[in-house]
């Protein structure tokens, strides 16, 4: 996958979303090797919507956010000048949300 993410990251991405496992996490700003950077690529794994839903188990590295077992769902609002991400669990508890400005990191 990795020379996926490089394109991504090259091509200027701001956001990578996937829903390709059965929780939600919200990864760091990463360059194209993985690593942290203030204007790197934001991956969200929104998968938290099906059936069959499991535990995230240990946590990859530069993962900033984690929800697993309750059903939920990621809004996104899409600005010209960044985002805002907010993950809802089906109970009504928000278990993340924040704001990202383009070029601000």
């Amino acid at each position: 996958m990795q020379p996926l993410w490089q394109a991504a990251v090259t091509a200027g991405a701001e956001i990578v979303v996937n829903a390709h496992d059965y929780n939600y996490e919200r990864f760091e700003p990463l360059d194209g090797n993985g690593e942290p950077s203030s204007d790197g690529t934001t991956e969200f794994v929104s998968g938290n919507g099906g059936h069959h839903l499991r535990d995230i188990g240990a946590r990859e590295p530069h993962s900033a956010a984690a929800s697993s077992g309750t059903p939920g769902v990621l809004f996104l609002t899409l600005r010209t000048d960044g985002y805002d991400w907010s993950y809802r669990g089906v109970e009504g508890r928000t278990d993340d949300t924040g704001t990202r400005q383009l070029g601000a990191g």
